[in-house]
């Protein structure tokens, strides 16, 4: 059901107007310290009434004019601390992974359900959230430097994919050269066992 609400989705929202909307970017200088505030007002929605997977924040500024001078009604110290980032919802994930070109309507319904399968990663109220074994195995491969977490060689897959579709490439090429690079980061896993098991270990 999910599978078809999305692929339903993607074609109108493709036969719909673009989203349109002012974007207003204003830096303030106070003696010899300048802020920066940006602000998104979206003026008509059209495909994203449909295409709900995609957030186009909107935060209304006041107007400004270049080079004016104004008193400010008041200054506001707060004190704070970094957060991680918040877990991600399902339509969250979906626009991530189109920003990355990672899978197609067919496919990126069986990508969330892989990674849930696998373990990396668990979805509790909605939200996604990483599993020990996924942060893991991100932790150890950033410390191998081995690129298999990012996102980026997924999608070259998926390009070489559309080649082959296209018949701009032969499909024996595109495994051969995918089987050469997956067996080099193999046998580099392989010689770093015990790299793995420390990285492991820390979580």
């Amino acid at each position: 059901g999910r599978v078809y609400e999305l692929i339903v989705r993607h074609f109108l929202a493709c036969c719909s107007d673009d989203a349109y909307g002012d974007e207003t970017i204003v830096t303030i200088r106070i003696v010899n310290e300048f802020f920066k505030s940006k602000g998104l007002i979206v003026r008509q929605r059209n495909f994203l009434d449909i295409w709900r997977y995609d957030n186009w924040g909107s935060e209304e500024l006041p107007p400004y004019q270049l080079n004016v001078e104004f008193i400010p009604t008041s200054f506001t110290l707060r004190k704070g601390q970094t957060e991680p980032p918040a877990p991600l919802s399902e339509a969250d994930l979906i626009s991530k992974m189109h920003e990355a070109g990672i899978g197609t309507d067919a496919t990126i319904a069986q990508h969330i359900e892989t990674i849930q399968k696998r373990e990396y990663a668990s979805k509790t109220d909605g939200l996604f959230r990483p599993t020990t074994l996924g942060l893991a195995l991100v932790h150890a491969y950033k410390n191998m430097k081995i690129p298999l977490y990012q996102p980026h060689l997924r999608a070259q897959m998926e390009k070489q994919l559309v080649l082959i579709a296209t018949g701009k490439k032969q499909k024996d090429v595109v495994i051969e050269e995918v089987i050469a690079q997956q067996k080099d980061w193999f046998e580099k896993v392989c010689q770093s066992r015990e790299e793995m098991k420390k990285a492991i270990a820390e979580l």
